[in-house]
């Protein structure tokens, strides 16, 4: 919706956002690890743009995208962890 409003340049800006939003909605349903399960779905996301393109090489701003996705994802993670007040390390036992 957003590309046919201000272009297809839109979803460049627009999916590191959408992947810290989205990062805080999955992280918070996430027993442990909340800023691991954030940054999955930044690389959900990369994973499903370069399967859109048919993993064509892309210019350097796509891949900084890309980045920025990941880490929007798991900043996402961080936020639902400072929110719910979960311990940062998960411990196994």
């Amino acid at each position: 919706m957003l590309s046919l409003l201000a272009g297809q340049q839109s979803l460049l800006y627009s999916a590191p956002p959408a992947s810290f939003v989205f990062g805080i909605w999955v992280a918070g349903k996430a027993q442990q690890r909340l800023v691991l399960h954030g940054a999955l779905v930044g690389v959900v996301a990369t994973l499903i743009y370069v399967g859109i393109g048919r993993g064509q090489p892309e210019p350097i701003a796509y891949v900084v995208a890309h980045l920025l996705k990941v880490l929007g994802g798991a900043a996402g993670g961080f936020v639902a962890l400072k929110r719910a007040g979960a311990p940062g390390i998960a411990t196994v036992g």
